[in-house]
């Protein structure tokens, strides 16, 4: 018998297939002028190279980057149009797809945005760019999901919910349901769909405020009274303490659920023949094995493409920074040494490229092992337990002297990197942003191990060496964590392109208005 998630995919599924039936010819559909559309996409891409972001991210901040032009240039009343094609221009949505009847709501959204931003400002117990930036970044997300609905990304998320929640057991401690619902909703968005914190933001309000895209008067009042009190309200839930065990739980298993969301939803097979798939356990396995290759193919170029972006964007700040801070202040105190500042550019994109080079994809056992897993969360005679481990509360002394200890080595670590970079003649500038670079470097490949682990069900193999690399890398990870972050909110290059965006889209709407015009002689001609 099959379980209740799969009883639930399987009706997602044919919901959706229901609701993507083709609509009729009288449909009036969003179209921009492909000439236009290449110079968009070109530029585009280009700009993604130095702001880069993953491929299911990049979309959402697009929108949020176009929002904050609007509203920084004061436009309020039908820019939803413009905004659509726009990113239809970009390459983000299809041309000839999105119907015209769609553009009325994206307007509504805008103006509610442009309306909280309003009531926000009387508000001085918080910074009113931040709120209007967090507001700026829900809004495009629900932009985002209105025109194109992550219709299988509900579906996984709503079938892992399910399937854990009725499996979980959690040891070590107590859990009100109230908390261990939010908590998993949460851990799967983010191990299973790796949303961004604003993506989170945007589910989470739809959760606990279902009419937050479309309020009535008396509820959009409430919502502008009490923003930061919601704001605080998620935030709270998305940093609880007890978020990491559910992460850690949720991205053990997110591989069964990839998978199986592919199986139901790759290939636009009709509904009856998905349900004859998991009927039988011999039809299933050779869908498991097919859905896996294709998956880890796809893992494989994803990473590629990470770490590509990673090691040129990384190389291209390396550079500027050295022109701009590094090189002048060393010229300065006369500390200046050629050979040093070349190796501190080309020593992060280096060590990058190693660390990358070392990431292996999961072995062929894993195969076995995914087989095992969604056999499990499939059919209710496999049916397993998901433990999950909380700390008792009575080791918390031993948990400080582990934290203790783990900053003693952290310092002991980074003053004997200072101390060799000083021995090598560093100069104090040069010594800082090379430890920063190798902290970011020490981050990053760490993140990307972590993705490479994504369709893995294999458990982590602990050794002496791997036990002895993380005492004296995790430092730096620490360290890069932190300025990823704040990296993130000044790149440079991203600040320059800026400086373009709106001379650029003029320059498309004008290519895009000159070639209609051509057209309309060429096409005159008789």
């Amino acid at each position: 018998m099959l379980s209740e998630a799969i009883r639930y995919l399987l009706k997602s599924y044919k919901d959706n297939s229901n609701l993507n039936k083709p609509s009729s010819e009288t449909t009036v559909c969003i179209h921009v002028d492909e000439v236009a559309s290449k110079f968009a996409k070109a530029y585009e891409q280009i700009r993604s190279i130095v702001d880069y972001y993953e491929e299911h991210l990049i979309r959402q901040h697009s929108i949020s980057r176009a929002l904050k032009i609007d509203i920084r240039l004061h436009r309020r009343n039908n820019v939803a149009e413009v905004l659509i094609k726009e990113m239809i221009r970009s390459g983000y949505f299809p041309n000839d797809q999105i119907p015209e009847t769609k553009v009325a709501h994206v307007q509504g959204l805008i103006n509610n945005l442009t309306l909280f931003i309003d009531k926000s400002k009387d508000n001085r117990t918080y910074r009113q760019d931040d709120l209007a930036s967090w507001l700026i970044s829900v809004t495009a997300s629900a932009i985002e999901e209105f025109l194109d609905p992550p219709f299988k990304d509900r579906a996984m998320a709503g079938a892992m919910f399910l399937a854990l929640r009725e499996n979980m057991v959690i040891s070590g401690g107590k859990v009100d349901d109230r908390d261990r619902d939010i908590q998993l909703f949460i851990a799967i968005q983010r191990a299973l769909l790796r949303v961004d914190e604003d993506q989170l933001a945007y589910r989470l309000l739809k959760q606990f405020y279902p009419y937050w895209d479309d309020p009535t008067d008396e509820r959009f009042e409430w919502l502008a009274s009490n923003l930061l009190t919601v704001k605080r309200e998620l935030d709270g839930y998305a940093r609880n303490p007890l978020s990491s065990y559910f992460f850690k739980l949720c991205n053990q298993f997110n591989t069964v659920f990839l998978l199986l969301g592919d199986i139901v939803f790759d290939g636009g097979k009709a509904p009856e023949a998905v349900e004859e798939i998991f009927s039988d356990e011999h039809k299933l396995i050779p869908a498991i094995v097919s859905a896996y290759n294709r998956r880890f193919e796809q893992q494989k170029s994803r990473l590629k493409n990470l770490a590509f972006f990673s090691v040129v964007s990384l190389f291209i700040t390396k550079v500027i920074i050295a022109l701009a801070i590094e090189i002048p202040l060393d010229n300065a105190l006369h500390t200046f040494i050629l050979a040093n500042t070349v190796a501190s550019i080309i020593f992060p994109p280096l060590l990058m490229t190693f660390l990358l080079a070392v990431i292996r994809m999961p072995s062929k056992h894993n195969l076995d092992l995914v087989q095992t897993e969604i056999k499990a969360a499939v059919y209710n005679e496999h049916r397993k337990k998901y433990l999950m481990m909380l700390p008792e509360s009575k080791k918390r002394f031993g948990r400080a002297m582990v934290n203790i200890l783990f900053f003693a080595v952290s310092i002991f670590v980074l003053w004997e990197t200072w101390r060799l970079l000083q021995l090598l003649k560093f100069s104090v500038a040069s010594s800082i942003v090379l430890i920063l670079f190798t902290s970011i470097v020490a981050a990053t490949g760490v993140r990307v191990n972590n993705r490479a682990k994504d369709i893995s069900v294999e458990p982590a193999k602990a050794s002496v060496w791997s036990f002895l690399g993380d005492l004296i890398f995790m430092p730096f990870v620490t360290i890069g964590k932190f300025a990823i972050y704040g990296l993130s909110k000044i790149k440079i290059l991203v600040i320059v392109f800026a400086l373009f965006d709106v001379p650029f889209q003029v320059l498309v709407l004008f290519i895009e208005n000159l070639d209609t015009f051509l057209r309309s002689k060429k096409e005159g001609m008789y």
